[in-house]
């Protein structure tokens, strides 16, 4: 039997750091030596794990890095994975150009996946949606999604992946046609894909996908019931990035 991957978290007292620690430590596949934290952990999910503020330490002892953190760690956090050695799975969103040239930099030396949505049924749907917007073609596409009151970026990283599904489906530029929300005098033009964001309660996140047309509507709807889907997809993802050559992965 093969050694455990030992791997490390940025932003492991988090929610989401908290959610994949509490899983990492059942799973027999790989071996949580601990993670990145600004503060100290106050509960026992972290009992005998490294919990430092130096990721350069944590580097040194683990094989593949995690990272959920925030979009201004991003290059940071790249460039530090990248001189170590050490594959980089960012479940980041809200990422601008500068943040994907840092994880695009990293890749030309170490093994980078960056997803949007890291749970295991959001990729099957985002692909169903590119063959949809082909076969239905002339149908109107309006997506919406609905997170908790602390989400901050909007729309979604995830509402920004499906309405990108759609637009390669159609070989058409998402720029060229996507409406963020609506106000005033809006009517529909041909092509328009509709993003409109919804933020209460403490829901990890819902997005429907809408196809109308004259005489028939397609919803499809994916919910994400609790943030353990989402730390499952990053174990499942990170196994297998670890094996991967060198290069970006972004989904």
């Amino acid at each position: 039997m093969s050694e455990p991957l030992r791997i490390g978290i940025a932003g492991i007292t988090g929610r989401m750091g908290r959610e994949i620690t509490a899983l990492a430590r059942n799973d027999e596949r790989i071996r949580l030596v601990g993670g990145v934290s600004r503060r100290e952990p106050a509960d026992d999910l972290f009992t005998d794990l490294l919990v430092t503020s130096d990721l350069d330490r944590l580097l040194l002892e683990i094989d593949l890095l995690i990272d959920f953190t925030l979009p201004e760690a991003t290059s940071s956090i790249a460039a530090a994975a990248s001189r170590a050695r050490v594959p980089l799975l960012c479940g980041v969103t809200g990422l601008g150009a500068t943040d994907i040239a840092a994880l695009e930099s990293a890749a030309e030396h170490i093994p980078v996946h960056w997803s949007r949505n890291l749970s295991l049924a959001l990729p099957l749907v985002a692909d169903l949606v590119r063959q949809l917007a082909a076969a239905l073609a002339d149908f109107d596409v309006e997506i919406t999604e609905t997170h908790h009151r602390g989400k901050l970026e909007a729309p979604s990283g995830t509402a920004l992946l499906l309405a990108e599904a759609v637009a390669a489906g159609r070989s058409q530029a998402l720029d060229n046609h996507a409406i963020y929300g609506r106000y005033g005098v809006s009517p529909r033009t041909p092509g328009d894909i509709g993003i409109h964001a919804l933020r209460a309660g403490s829901l990890p996140g819902e997005h429907t996908i809408l196809f109308a047309g004259d005489e028939e509507e397609l919803r499809i709807t994916h919910r994400a019931l609790s943030r353990r889907a989402f730390a499952q997809g990053a174990i499942e993802a990170a196994i297998v990035l670890a094996a991967r050559p060198i290069g970006l992965i972004q989904t």
